[in-house]
This record gives C-alpha cells, sequence and structure tokens, in this order.
C-alpha cells in the first residue's frame, strides 16, 4: 500500500528529486480498511515531501518502514525535512495546526484521527529542526470482530 501512495505522490518527489528507501520484513496479513490506510499514507507520505522541499538539504530522502510489534504492524515514514521542534510535537496532530503559510492544518489531524477509528495510533518524533521526523502509524494485526465484514488484507506492495 506504500507503494501506491508512493505513485500518487511521484510528480512530487520527483520535483524534489527526492530519494526513497525502504525497510520492510515479512509480516503476517493485516486486514485493514484500504480507503482509510491509503489516506492516511498520503496524507503522511504528502507532509514528508513538504517538509523536505523546506529544508535546506541538498538531497531529500524518504525512508519507508513494515515491521511488527506485539499486536500492531507499525508502518513509519521518516524523511530528512526540517524537522519539528519539541514544544510543537505535542500539538502536530491538533485540529489547524500548520507551520506553513498555505496550509490549513487537517492533514495529519484527519490522519490520526483514521488511525483511531482503525483501532490504532499516529505518532510522530523528531529530533529537531533541521533533523528530520519520522511518523509511525500502529495498526492492530487482529481487526476488532465487528471490523472483520468491512476489511481487506493487506500486504506490502513490492
Amino acid at each position: 500500500r506504500q507503494d501506491l501512495t508512493i505513485s500518487i505522490n511521484q510528480a512530487a518527489m520527483d520535483r524534489q528529486n527526492m530519494q526513497v528507501s525502504r525497510e520492510y520484513v515479512d509480516m503476517p496479513r493485516v486486514c485493514v480498511d484500504m480507503h482509510e490506510l491509503t489516506q492516511i499514507l498520503v496524507n503522511i507520505i504528502l507532509n514528508a515531501i513538504q517538509a523536505c522541499a523546506a529544508s535546506e538539504h541538498a538531497e531529500h530522502h524518504l525512508k519507508l518502514g513494515l515491521r511488527s510489534e506485539g499486536d500492531f504492524a507499525l508502518i513509519s515514514i521518516t524523511d530528512n525535512g526540517i524537522g519539528i521542534k519539541a514544544e510543537e510535537l505535542p500539538r502536530v496532530f491538533s485540529y489547524g495546526y500548520t507551520t506553513r503559510e498555505e496550509g490549513h492544518g487537517y492533514g495529519l489531524y484527519s490522519a490520526s484521527i483514521d488511525a483511531k477509528e482503525m483501532g490504532g495510533t499516529l505518532s510522530v518524533t523528531s529530533p529537531g529542526p533541521g533533523k528530520g521526523a519520522t511518523f509511525t502509524l500502529a495498526i492492530p494485526l487482529q481487526p476488532k470482530a465487528a471490523d472483520v465484514a468491512t476489511t481487506q488484507a493487506m500486504q506490502p506492495d513490492s
């Protein structure tokens, strides 16, 4: 699914000459709402592209990760963009919060709500300004029984 979201954002990534790397491990199949998952990943990747575009780095990097931990599949997206100040980290997923003049502060907010609706979480870490950020989506390996009828199986794209 990450590769689909990469292709959705490919033109913007090409404009930034962004290099993409992947760190996937073999995992069991995960049942999720593919529309919600795609929307979350598109928002996070677009945010990473914008953070790299605003940075002073000569090279722009995006690293996609997929692994399991306990009862969760973890999808991580790491960029080498402008980073996030420690005092801003708690507000990143707040409605209306943005650091961009043309931003509306809805993308990461809606992504965090969608993650909760899937029974998961969306978190962010950053070593600070100029040092990039990592967004991690944790989704349950086993969906709630009520969600099974409306989910599809997810496997990492090759």
